[in-house]
């Protein structure tokens, strides 16, 4: 039987297919899907207004913008680093932290953070409030790739045997859209 979306009530029972129709032209690169993928896993964005002194020592009213992507794999920084920089036409820094056994990719350009801030990337802490952004939803299936790719090589595991992988999440609802996201290529997946 075929019913209306809002004919369905709490405690139906749906079937829905595997195999959905792929989208062919990508509203945005595969480098924004990286970028994405590595900042809802391990990075932040965040912009503060305030009163900042210059290097001269002159007051100015502004806002700081920052984008940060820790991790200690040196290819993901590599990796995520060239992405901003060819995406955004601009240079990024990748330095050491003191304080922990890793390293930071950082970009203080504000079109940088405004775009993944429209892209669907929350400012500040978004730990538990996160989703899968829309773009991710209305892109081809490389594009879903190359964001799932970045969000395992970051907080993502494989299993010793090498037949279960695991990603942890603060995020229920980011939960739910990655396991609908990787029935797009048939894994199937539990939340636990």
């Amino acid at each position: 039987f075929w019913r209306m979306a809002k004919e369905i009530k709490k405690g139906d029972k749906i079937v829905v297919p595997l195999k959905l129709p792929e989208i062919k032209e990508d509203k945005e690169s595969t480098k924004i899907a990286r970028i994405l993928g590595f900042t809802l896993s391990d990075g932040t964005i965040s912009k503060r207004k305030g009163k900042w002194k210059d290097g001269r020592g002159y007051w100015y009213n502004g806002t700081k913008s920052r984008l940060r992507i820790f991790c200690e794999v040196e290819s993901v920084l590599n990796q995520s680093k060239e992405d901003l920089e060819k995406e955004f036409g601009l240079h990024v820094k990748i330095y050491k932290r003191n304080d922990c056994n890793c390293s930071v990719v950082q970009s203080l350009h504000a079109k940088v953070i405004n775009r993944i801030n429209e892209l669907g990337v929350p400012l500040g802490n978004k730990a538990g409030i996160i989703e899968i952004p829309k773009i991710v939803w209305e892109s081809s299936n490389e594009f879903k790739r190359n964001f799932i790719s970045a969000l395992f090589s970051c907080d993502g595991t494989i299993s010793k045997t090498g037949h279960q992988i695991e990603y942890y999440c603060k995020s229920r609802r980011f939960l739910e859209g990655l396991q609908i996201l990787l029935t797009h290529f048939e894994i199937d997946s539990v939340i636990r």
